[in-house]
This record gives C-alpha cells, sequence and structure tokens, in this order.
C-alpha cells in the first residue's frame, strides 16, 4: 500500500507540518508527495507573486476577479493569524500547459484544470509507467 499526496491547497499550520514531516518523511525511496509544476494549490497561502505569474511564460495572466479572490483567500488567512504551510514535497513533476479544453485560455479555467485530479493522474501515469 502507498500513500500518495497530490497538492493539496494545505493541510494546516507548522505543527502539523512538522509533525507530518517527521512522521512520513519524503526520500528517495518512498516519495509520498506529488506536485504538478503548474498547479496553483502549493502556492496558497505562500506566494501571491508565484500564483499571479505561473502562467506568464505561456502568456496567460490573471484578471481582476482572479486577483481579489486570491488576495481575499491570504487575507482572511493573515486575519485569522494562521501560518498555514505547504508540506514538504516529494517529486514536481514538470506540467503540462494545455488550451485544448472549454475557456482554456481562461487563468481560473487553467487552474482548475491542472489541479484536476485526471491531469494528475495523466502526469503520475507519464511518471511511472507500469
Amino acid at each position: 500500500m502507498a500513500l500518495w499526496g497530490f497538492a493539496g491547497l494545505t493541510p494546516g499550520g507548522s505543527g502539523f507540518n512538522d509533525y507530518s514531516s517527521s512522521t512520513i518523511p519524503n526520500s528517495t525511496d518512498f516519495l509520498w508527495r506529488i506536485q504538478n509544476s503548474l498547479d496553483f494549490a502549493p502556492f496558497l497561502f505562500d506566494s501571491k507573486t508565484d500564483i499571479e505569474n505561473i502562467y506568464i511564460p505561456y502568456g496567460l495572466h490573471w484578471g481582476e476577479v482572479d486577483k481579489l479572490l486570491d488576495e481575499d483567500v491570504f487575507s482572511k488567512a493573515a486575519e485569522a493569524g494562521i501560518t498555514y504551510l505547504q508540506p514538504q514535497v516529494g517529486k514536481v513533476i514538470s506540467g503540462t500547459f494545455d488550451r485544448d479544453f472549454p475557456d482554456g485560455e481562461s487563468w481560473t479555467a487553467q487552474v482548475l484544470h491542472q489541479h484536476h485530479h485526471q491531469t494528475y493522474q495523466a502526469l503520475v501515469e507519464a511518471a511511472y509507467p507500469t
């Protein structure tokens, strides 16, 4: 049996992350966390700049609605006084930018596509063929 996490938004604060990292450390023998390089979720609560710029190399910029939503998420976390952290990264798999789906030119649609389980499944199957 294997435990694989796929770039969740965040499991909690520094205490939980320290505990989980010490209990289930990533190593070359057991990589339990996989991250799509084009998924915005691993940057949540950590870097608004990375979120804003994630698709710029592909000519896709976030709009005002996207900006307002992300700023709201970051400000609510700050107001709550919670320092959310991502768990340790085990393996970053190079994502594939894809415009070939409905509204593929939209920043929000791209975010949803890159974070989707089917996108992760395809990346994992390509990286670790059976």
